[in-house]
């Protein structure tokens, strides 16, 4: 995440988090306000509003998203409620707040709103994509209005039905808040992660498949594998030690490297230089002394791990 967003981020947290603690002031007073303005008309329509953020709602909308649209924002819409609402369970066991006395029934404990807390998930999920697609800024101005227009109705219809305290609509933005930040950071993460993999495993395909070339098709890595065989088979015969052993195989990946570079330079100098040359020649002579360097100098180290072992068993 970006300096200036963190920093924007923490912010609004800081401010809502001051905002809970100042709302519980106002719990009783904004409940007895609401009361005057309660009609059979608006209770219909805080009912219709409310259920827009409802867990099964919202997770019926993703699922809409996931058959249909963008199989991995919406699968990741799909996780973000899940952890909404096992996150919201357990808040609300550890507050354990009752709920306001309300003709407009509703299970478990109040504070904070599920409701809010998942809108806020949610809807401000929807909006973090938006703001990274490609549309065009005045869609985008208006898509955040909109949304900003529908969660606030939302949160003011848990208050008008009074399910909930205003304390419980403040926390259940900070929660949602704070939950939806987590998850934008923690998806950007894993699919960074996840693209890197299959880049790295593209460059494990290449680089195996470049060693295949060499081995298949170089005839002096022929000689340098059957050699190779020959001192892993002494080594079993004469149990050399651990020691031993490590130094066979640098030897080993030496040899074997400077061959692999050896044929890579020759590949590279013939596609560059079609024609024959004094200078192609000589790149060419030079990667070819680096390999027999390494050769020899092997050669020289296994004479002394097995020389004398040899010797010892033709006694």
């Amino acid at each position: 995440m970006k300096k200036k967003n963190f920093f924007i981020s923490i912010t609004i947290m800081l401010i809502l988090f001051l905002l809970l603690i100042y709302s519980y002031q106002y719990d009783g007073y904004v409940s007895k306000y609401i009361d005057i303005i309660h009609t059979d008309y608006l209770d219909y329509i805080m009912l219709g509003v409310t259920n827009l953020g409802h867990a099964v709602v919202l997770l019926i909308i993703a699922l809409f998203l996931l058959v249909s649209i963008d199989y991995r924002s919406s699968k990741n819409i799909t996780e973000l409620l899940i952890g909404g609402v096992l996150s919201n369970t357990l808040i609300k066991l550890f507050f354990k707040r009752p709920r306001p006395f309300s003709l407009f029934y509703e299970y478990g404990y109040s504070f904070p709103s599920a409701h809010m807390m998942l809108s806020i998930m949610f809807y401000g999920y929807l909006c973090y994509l938006m703001y990274h697609s490609k549309a065009k800024k005045p869609y985008k101005i208006i898509f955040f209005t909109i949304m900003g227009l529908l969660v606030s109705a939302i949160g003011f219809s848990r208050i008008y039905i009074n399910v909930h305290y205003v304390s419980d609509v403040v926390g259940g933005i900070l929660f949602g808040y704070l939950l939806l930040l987590l998850f934008i950071i923690y998806t950007k993460q894993k699919y960074k992660l996840i693209d890197e993999s299959i880049r790295l495993d593209k460059s494990f395909k290449y680089a195996f498949k470049g060693i295949k070339t060499v081995v298949l098709y170089e005839k002096n890595m022929h000689i340098h594998v059957i050699a190779a065989i020959i001192v892993i088979i002494m080594g079993l015969k004469f149990s050399i030690s651990t020691g031993e052993w490590i130094t066979c195989f640098i030897l080993f990946a030496l040899v074997f490297s400077s061959e692999i570079f050896n044929t890579a330079i020759e590949k590279c100098v013939d596609y560059i230089s079609e024609d024959k040359n004094q200078l192609a020649a000589a790149i060419k002579d030079m990667s070819a002394g680096a390999v027999l360097v390494n050769a020899i100098v092997s050669a020289i180290v296994g004479l002394i791990i097995f020389l004398p072992k040899i010797i010892e068993f033709l006694k």
